[in-house]
């Protein structure tokens, strides 16, 4: 009877050694699991990924390619702002189209217009520009993707209008997405190029 209870007792402390061990196995577990996350969120936020398409963070890069149509789209954005303005919206017209190129190709443009003394005419002469999307090239099997543009930028001066032939040509890089660059790319090395006539499609 005696060795019975010990066997008894034996095995309820080996059943209650093996729950509490059980239950600790959990707990760390989850407690690791936890602990793990945090720090994967943590380094994520400091460890860049190196494309083809450029740098990201690893908590954003997902890996996604550029489509012809987002290229395509994000180059129209650019040149409607930064080619197409009054003397009311310009700045908001040309900041916002500054986000959509390299900072260096950015600020020649600007300079350019500056030099120009574009906003004091649209002043002066009660002006206003328009741009009409000629042509957009896209080459997507270059490294990095290469473009141009080809565009009449239109100057409203009272009820005359003067055409201006505007060209381009530009490479495409993979950038951020935000509010004020919706497709995430970035043109760099801009450089003006000759529009002697009507390109071909």
């Amino acid at each position: 009877m005696s060795a019975l209870k010990d066997f008894n007792r034996t095995f309820t402390t080996m059943r209650n050694l093996a729950l509490v061990s059980t239950l600790g196995f959990i707990a760390s577990t989850i407690f690791y699991v936890y602990h793990n996350q945090r720090v994967h969120e943590y380094y994520q936020q400091r460890t860049y990924v190196i494309t083809s398409w450029g740098t990201f963070p690893a908590s954003y890069y997902d890996g996604r390619k550029v489509s012809k149509i987002e290229a395509q789209n994000h180059v129209e954005t650019f040149v409607k702002h930064m080619f197409a303005h009054s003397a009311e919206t310009y700045h908001e017209h040309i900041n916002f189209a500054l986000n959509l190129i390299d900072e260096e190709s950015g600020k020649r443009i600007y300079h350019d217009f500056e030099e120009g003394d574009v906003r004091k005419n649209y002043i002066r002469y009660g002006s206003h520009t328009e741009v009409k999307l000629d042509s957009i090239k896209i080459n997507m099997n270059a490294f990095p993707i290469e473009g141009s543009f080809y565009a009449l930028q239109e100057v409203h001066i009272g009820k005359n209008v003067r055409s201006l032939p505007i060209a381009a040509h530009f490479q495409i890089v993979q950038g951020y997405r935000h509010e004020k660059n919706p497709y995430g790319l970035q043109l760099t090395d801009f450089d003006f190029i000759a529009y002697p006539r009507k390109p071909e499609d």
